[in-house]
């Protein structure tokens, strides 16, 4: 496997191989995907940011989702603490690669919109502030299928 080379936090111990080169799971990627990428997405080509997009996908996605989900600024309130399930990752075309990774979701009521990492990724969730008492890490991907890439 090719070293880490990057990444302060693991250096090369947490790496695993995703599209495009490998990254880094326990620094979420933090300097550590390794196509030589320049360290901010503004200075990124087209082409190295759709690279960027799929390692964040492929690490996002090595956590796990929630079992609910939540908004720490409170967007669709009425949806915070409900299941959902993950219908697929949102593609450039459908949202803007700005602002990818996303995936769409879809609730019991059959109503679908986009959701960020932080609004179903637990992980990342916890880091903005989620401190719902009853989640479970090894639950975390209860009821969700199998995404292709």
């Amino acid at each position: 496997m090719e070293e880490c080379r990057e990444c302060p936090v693991c250096q090369g111990t947490g790496c695993i191989p995703i599209t495009g080169g490998i990254i880094c799971k326990l620094c979420d990627g933090t300097g550590c995907v390794l196509e030589d990428f320049p360290r901010y997405r503004d200075e990124m080509t087209e082409e190295q940011e759709m690279l960027y997009v799929s390692a964040l996908y492929d690490l996002y996605e090595s956590h796990g989702f929630s079992k609910p989900f939540w908004s720490c600024g409170g967007d669709f309130a009425e949806y915070i603490d409900k299941p959902f399930k993950v219908v697929e990752r949102v593609q450039k075309g459908e949202g803007d690669l700005e602002n990818l990774p996303m995936w769409n979701i879809e609730f019991d009521d059959g109503n679908r919109f986009n959701a960020h990492p932080d609004e179903i990724i637990l992980k990342i969730m916890i880091e903005h502030g989620y401190k719902k008492s009853d989640w479970s890490p090894s639950g975390a991907c209860v009821g969700i299928r199998e995404l292709s890439s």
